[in-house]
């Protein structure tokens, strides 16, 4: 079996703009405060972030495609993806 290797990762947050649609849209957020939104946002982005973590570390082989653009705006965005295989032999690509 493959030594795992420390993965860290970020998941952006949606800031102040995704809080707002959040707040304003109708779905199963609509009624919670917007404490209880971030809060429950902040939790599937951490089981999210664990399995992506856990499926890179027992991957054999990694590739990392970093790429970084000026949007419309002239700021820099930089797109990462992960490439591997998960022990049952899936391609992923995120």
């Amino acid at each position: 079996m493959a030594t795992p290797r420390p993965v860290s990762l970020r998941v952006a947050s949606c800031g102040r703009a995704g809080e707002r649609e959040l707040s304003n849209s109708n779905s199963v957020f609509s009624g919670l405060s917007s404490d209880i939104q971030n809060d429950l946002i902040k939790s599937i982005a951490q089981v999210i972030r664990d399995e992506i973590k856990s499926e890179i570390n027992f991957a054999k082989f990694v590739s990392v495609i970093a790429d970084e653009t000026p949007d419309i705006s002239h700021r820099e965005q930089m797109s990462v993806i992960f490439r591997y295989l998960t022990k049952t032999g899936i391609e992923r690509d995120l």
